[in-house]
């Protein structure tokens, strides 16, 4: 991974911190496809847009490297990020190489360098995506989760979580062994991994990592179905802390698999799968989305709004500040409403009125940002937002 740090200089110090920088011998291991990436956001950017920019880009880095700039250009040719546009017309020119030619992203190469991405990362997820495409169970939302479930963690690794995994498998319903199949999660594997390995052989990781992300989405499904967090930590052997860590990484996870579907034009998976990076986050049901990206709305506060009667932005904003302080009453009955109180997840104690009127106001702004981004003018509605919030 390739982390960014700076270093405040004055001129004076600048050509004494390069020569610093530049002699060290130290080389630090930074693959070639962290520099593909550095290569692609380039040519996304338009701050290189041939070979020769590129090799000036290439030429400024800190680091020897065994990898040149041609062997990068042709990574990315052959993993289908960038393409070469034509630039001679004539026909008595020579066709246009990539030696010569003006290079832009293609659309996976435009979704990679949008969701900040590693090349072999993104195709990845491009083939993970394409084979849902094929195929999907949408009878659950369990491999919509597992879409969106990252394909590196390892949390079960002793016989007794594995047995414990092998349970949880046989009282799966039909459905979800149906996911669990496209998968590839096998009964054998786990009674396998639940009895021991007594051939002394160690299974291949590749198969390890399936049958951990398979129950890691299926964890995560039974969150996003409001089963209480610490039953389900409980019942797949997890502490909070590593429940909390795969609810995170699974919501950051979700939030770069959007772009694929955006540029890819598959608009029925960004239909399908849009909602899920607040859901998992938050571990709420579909209804609940909404709210809790009003900030320091979590799942608690969520659900008792919904019980009043609210399932939007807008049934907030148009509703009284009364109302909404009766609903909140609801998440904790025993505090008195004239008391100061975190009405508000992660915000100082505050009393209940004002704690409405902060809700009503998060809900007007995210239902502003909205209606930008869907093309409207909202300079010609803020009269009238501000009079129902006013």
């Amino acid at each position: 991974m390739i982390r960014e740090a700076y270093l405040v200089i004055s001129r004076a110090e600048m050509r004494d911190a390069m020569n610093v920088m530049r002699d060290y011998d130290c080389e630090p291991k930074i693959d070639s496809m962290n520099y593909a990436r550095v290569f692609l956001e380039a040519i996304h950017t338009n701050l290189a847009s041939n070979l020769e920019l590129l090799q000036e880009l290439w030429e400024q880095k800190f680091f020897a490297s065994s990898v040149s700039h041609i062997d990068l250009v042709e990574t990315l040719k052959n993993d289908w990020m960038i393409e070469c546009e034509k630039t001679n017309l004539h026909p008595s020119q020579p066709e246009t190489s990539f030696e010569t030619g003006i290079y832009s992203c293609t659309s996976i190469g435009r979704a990679t360098a949008d969701a900040a991405l590693r090349t072999d990362i993104s195709l990845f997820i491009l083939h993970d995506l394409d084979r849902a495409n094929q195929l999907m169970v949408l009878a659950n939302e369990l491999h919509l989760v597992y879409l969106v479930t990252p394909s590196n963690a390892i949390f079960w690794e002793s016989r007794e979580e594995w047995a414990n995994l092998e349970s949880i498998y046989k009282q799966l319903n039909d459905d979800e062994k149906k996911v669990a199949k496209l998968a590839h999660v096998k009964e054998s594997f786990l009674h396998q991994r639940a009895s021991g390995d007594k051939n002394g052989q160690k299974p291949k990781e590749e198969v390890v990592y399936e049958h951990n992300r398979f129950f890691c989405s299926l964890a995560l499904y039974r969150l996003i179905s409001e089963e209480p967090f610490d039953d389900v930590a409980k019942q797949f052997k997890l502490s909070r802390g590593e429940l909390e860590i795969l609810q995170q990484q699974s919501a950051q996870y979700a939030t770069k698999i959007l772009p694929f579907c955006r540029e890819m034009e598959w608009h029925h998976l960004l239909i399908l799968l849009k909602d899920l990076p607040f859901r998992i986050a938050f571990g709420v049901r579909n209804e609940l989305n909404e709210l809790v990206q009003i900030r320091g709305i979590d799942q608690k506060r969520a659900r008792a709004l919904f019980s009043d009667g609210f399932d939007s932005w807008a049934k907030i904003l148009w509703a009284s500040s009364d109302r909404i302080s009766t609903a909140l009453t609801q998440t904790f009955p025993m505090f008195n409403c004239s008391y100061k109180f975190e009405w508000l997840v992660g915000e100082e104690p505050l009393p209940l009125p004002e704690a409405a009127v902060r809700i009503q106001q998060r809900a007007k702004e995210l239902l502003e940002s909205r209606l930008r981004e869907q093309g409207f003018d909202t300079s010609r509605l803020k009269h009238m937002l501000d009079n129902v919030t006013g």
